[in-house]
């Protein structure tokens, strides 16, 4: 009877979860001067589409970790995740500002995604609400320590994919330009790096806390051969995946949305396999 009630609890929670986080994000949307009804109704703009299903995505991945019970009783779980659950989703819409600011700062995302349908603009805006999630759900893995702690590490997870970005664009340069002129292929490119990042800051961060200067440098340490693996991955990909050409040739040039898938499957394979390893 116990596991019924469980059940019953995690999929009405889950299912109570989205409709909150679909009414947050419509919200928002109708303080931009558009509504998400008549984007992916009427206009069917694909772009407002992929935007709105990866905050979604992005909504439940901290939610399913809060969602294990406690042993407290469900009244007791019921509260950690109506309040966690309602920061993660705050947090998502914070780290929109982020990307639309800081990482995509050339051009605004609304302009790109509402105006031209520019879906490219909006795999990287989603690959940034996945990174977040990654970063939120590994903050809030002890939620005894308090929202504090949390908060600390979404404000340095935030900089690491601002840090990200600017790293791949300084490898790749030109990204911000083929974003606006809608190359899916980089899209997928830059979106996998940074749901990459999001999930080995994540990873770092879950584990249980020794101090914040201890803490600081295991992180730090963490991340930087997750980097290191990522570079070499990233250099060595033509010979591997792509013989024959370059990675920057089929992303920029030809447009590649096949390459720009692979790079970013590989990406996100090897950082699982890494964190893994790692953990």
């Amino acid at each position: 009877m116990t596991n019924f009630l469980e059940l019953v609890f995690v999929l009405a929670s889950l299912l109570a979860f989205l409709v909150l986080a679909r009414s947050v994000f419509g919200w928002v949307a109708r303080t931009e001067g558009y509504s998400l009804t008549v984007e992916t109704t009427i206009k069917d703009n694909p772009a407002v589409g992929v935007r709105f299903g990866l905050f979604l995505m992005a909504s439940a991945i901290p939610f399913i970790g809060l969602l294990e019970p406690s042993g407290g009783g469900l009244r007791q779980d019921f509260d950690v995740v109506a309040f966690y659950g309602l920061i993660s989703i705050v947090l998502l819409i914070i780290s929109r500002e982020v990307n639309d600011k800081l990482i995509l700062y050339k051009f605004s995302n609304d302009a790109e995604v509402i105006g031209k349908k520019n879906t490219s603009v909006a795999i990287v805006e989603g690959a940034s609400y996945l990174a977040t999630a990654f970063i939120v759900s590994g903050a809030f893995a002890n939620v005894d320590a308090g929202i504090g702690a949390s908060l600390i590490w979404f404000v340095v997870g935030q900089c690491v994919l601002v840090v990200l970005d600017n790293i791949y664009a300084v490898v790749a340069p030109g990204v911000q330009e083929a974003l606006a002129g809608q190359n899916l292929a980089c899209a997928f490119s830059l979106g996998g790096f940074l749901v990459s990042g999001g999930i080995a800051l994540g990873s770092a961060i879950s584990g249980e806390s020794y101090g914040w200067a201890q803490d600081s440098i295991d992180v730090g340490y963490f991340l930087a051969i997750w980097f290191a693996v990522m570079a070499v991955i990233h250099f060595t990909m033509n010979r591997l995946f792509l013989p024959g050409t370059t990675v920057r040739k089929e992303l920029f040039v030809d447009r590649n949305i096949a390459a720009g898938i692979i790079e970013a499957v590989v990406f996100i394979t090897v950082t699982l396999f890494y964190v893994k390893v790692r953990s």
